[in-house]
């Protein structure tokens, strides 16, 4: 075999070999998005959108509308629920339980709600740390929830990325998410009295109705 060829063939290997190596140094950790036709670093740890149940027209009908005055954020809820509300000056937290405004006279009211749904907004004129939120919130649920069997994924809604965080033990279920928006650590909370279908479901249908 002439020299020049043996040369031509050499040569190709070795680039081959090469474009092998270069592959696996750089490109590895890339995979290709079928959603959006571009290559994303670690695509299966990009938060997913959180699939939450609707409500009915029906229910919606009989469900009223909490705006915040102090921040941005809106949802609705049961017009027969209980509402509580605080804020001082960069928090607010207003809750909505499953019992009924109590009426005088009704001591079967005085039973614990199936459902409280809770909002927390906190204000930071600094740069808020996320990372720190959801840790100091794993924290804070962890001490009502001790022997919890908790989970934890990343997630988005309405386009707003965030953590959720699921506590599920004898004392109850609760699932709990972090989101951090222009300044703002928004943390959407349901605690249930008991692990139910219908009552995650409710839950479910109010977060869906969440706007920051």
């Amino acid at each position: 075999m002439p020299k020049k060829t043996i040369f031509i063939l050499v040569s190709i290997i070795i680039l081959l070999i090469a474009a092998v190596i270069a592959y696996f140094l750089f490109f590895r950790d890339f995979s290709f998005s079928p959603q959006t036709g571009e290559n994303n670093q670690n695509y299966s740890q990009i938060p997913k959108e959180e699939i939450l149940t609707l409500p009915t027209e029906e229910e919606l009908a009989s469900w009223t509308d909490y705006k915040s005055e102090g921040f941005s954020f809106e949802v609705k809820y049961p017009k027969d629920w209980t509402k509580i509300f605080s804020s001082k000056q960069g928090l607010e937290i207003v809750s909505f339980n499953s019992l009924p405004e109590p009426i005088e006279g009704r001591e079967d009211l005085t039973s614990a709600p199936k459902i409280v749904f809770t909002v927390m907004a906190i204000a930071d004129n600094e740069s808020p740390d996320f990372e720190k939120a959801v840790e100091a919130e794993k924290q804070r649920m962890g001490r009502y929830y001790p022997v919890a069997k908790k989970q934890e994924s990343k997630v988005l809604l309405k386009g707003i990325s965030g953590q959720k965080l699921v506590f599920d033990d004898e004392n109850g279920y609760a699932v709990d998410y972090v989101f951090l928006k222009e300044g703002t650590i928004y943390k959407i909370i349901g605690e249930l009295i008991e692990k139910d279908q219908k009552f995650i479901e409710t839950f479910q249908k109010i977060v869906s109705t969440f706007k920051f």
